[in-house]
């Protein structure tokens, strides 16, 4: 483990390396809601959408939390500020 934060929903994001970031359910009722973001990003990512890069779902872990692993994009508006 790389690095934890906190995601706007409360979930736990961790990065697993510098191509892999893990997201776990904040809690047992958030787990369906989860589940259907996992659908709704390897629906996008499998179907070609112009302007909509999603991040792939690599493997997805259906524990007492549900939690998933995706693929890292950085993003190339944040490079530009910094430049």
């Amino acid at each position: 483990m790389l690095d934890d934060k906190l995601g706007l929903s409360g979930c736990k994001l961790e990065i697993v390396s510098d191509k892999i970031i893990r997201k776990y359910s904040s809690n047992k009722n958030y787990n369906t809601r989860l589940l259907i973001q996992i659908d709704k990003q390897n629906f996008f990512s499998e179907n070609i959408f112009t302007n909509i890069d999603t991040p792939k779902i690599i493997k997805k872990y259906e524990d007492d939390l549900v939690y998933f692993d995706m693929e890292y994009i950085l993003d190339v508006i944040i490079i530009l500020i910094f430049l």
